[in-house]
Parts: structure tokens; sequence; C-alpha cells
């Protein structure tokens, strides 16, 4: 599947959130309203997965190591298997 990202602008900006000013939870934000408004299903896939991403980070920078973890196993089992 091809996704054409160059031509989504919350996806550049989840890029700059995620890489240039490390704010995982706008990371989050961003993306959240793309993951709903999606219709496509292989899309939506993509967009949750980088969501959860986010958000392991998020929880890792704020001490919470044990929820962390947790989501990370989530995030794993899913990018092997998104169905």
């Amino acid at each position: 599947m091809l996704v054409h990202y160059n031509q989504n602008e919350r996806y550049i900006k989840y890029l700059c959130h995620f890489h240039y000013d490390h704010d995982f939870f706008e990371c989050h934000e961003v993306l959240e309203e793309q993951w709903k408004l999606e219709l496509n299903n292989e899309y939506k896939k993509v967009w949750l997965g980088l969501i959860r991403l986010a958000v392991v980070l998020y929880h890792y920078r704020r001490g919470n190591y044990v929820g962390a973890k947790k989501l990370m196993r989530h995030v794993h089992a899913y990018a092997n298997d998104p169905t």
C-alpha cells in the first residue's frame, strides 16, 4: 500500500512535533483528528499505529514506564498484524 504522506498536512505536523519539538501529546492530538476522519481502513491503521507510538513516548517521558511498556507491546503486536 502506497500512502502519499507528502499531501497530508496533519502527517507533516505530526512529524514536526515528533522529531523537532518532541511534543508527543500534540502528535496524538494532530493525528487523532485525521484518524477519526479517515474513510480508508488501511490508512486508519497507519494513523492509529503512529498515534499509539506517540502515546508510548508520552508515557515514558512522564515516568509511566509500566504504561509505556504495556502499550509498546500492543504497538509491536499491531505493527506485525494490524487486523
